[in-house]
């Protein structure tokens, strides 16, 4: 699930706990409104919203599942 996929680290303030959390380099990309950034599959990355906005996050975006995602979108409104 996407728990899974949360990291116990806080980018603003690390604890101590997570000593090698201070070597890492940082990639920063501010996008504009419409723009999407596709980052690769096992790479760790955080998110802020500059303004109010919509985000979409979905876990296995990749070829093989590339049909299922309009599906998945559309399935929390479709009457059952």
């Amino acid at each position: 699930g996407y728990a899974n996929a949360v990291s116990p680290v806080d980018v603003f303030f690390p604890s101590s706990r997570h000593g090698d959390f201070s070597k890492v380099a940082a990639q920063v990309s501010l996008l504009g409104e419409g723009k999407s950034l596709v980052i690769p599959a096992g790479w760790w990355w955080f998110a802020v919203a500059t303004q109010p906005s919509v985000t979409l996050h979905h876990i296995y975006w990749d070829y093989e599942h590339r049909l299922g995602f309009v599906e998945a979108m559309w399935s929390p409104y479709e009457s059952k």
